[in-house]
């Protein structure tokens, strides 16, 4: 974290995890610029019909909210109500697509040193297989094959 001077007072700026700059291309933001490179790149195999039905940070599932049913007290009656005690959790995925009509998820990183990975990608990669059926792809440079 930073600080910079704005109109007198002092603003606390945030950066980002692995000091990413974000981009902006085609009214889309991206975390980074290998990301964006790598849209590019994608845009370009769909459009050359070796990619289908590209899409940009879909959500999965991969634990649902813990929710806890529990009986409140009014004045002249009981009530039960549904109270979530715990979030679900969720993959954000960079970029999805169907090759020969098989679903591919695409996470685009940095480098391939498990250093540079977040731990809790681990975490959710695992849970990720466990639950679909299938490995998210780790994309290091933006033009690897589809």
């Amino acid at each position: 974290m930073g600080w910079r001077i704005k109109n007198k007072g002092f603003k606390r700026t945030e950066k980002s995890k692995y000091n990413n700059k974000k981009v902006v291309y085609e009214g889309i933001s991206f975390a980074s610029s290998k990301e964006c490179e790598r849209y590019k790149f994608l845009k370009l195999m769909e459009n050359q019909g070796i990619i289908t039905e590209l899409q940009i940070q879909q959500k999965f599932l991969l634990i649902p909210a813990v929710i806890e049913t529990q009986l409140v007290q009014l004045k002249t009656k009981s009530k039960t109500i549904e109270k979530t005690i715990q979030r679900p959790i969720y993959y954000i995925s960079d970029f999805t697509y169907k090759k020969d009509g098989v679903l591919v998820v695409e996470d685009v990183k940095a480098s391939q040193s498990r250093y540079a990975i977040d731990k809790v990608f681990f975490i959710k990669e695992k849970i990720f297989r466990w639950k679909y059926g299938f490995a998210i792809k780790k994309v290091i440079k933006y033009n690897e094959e589809v």
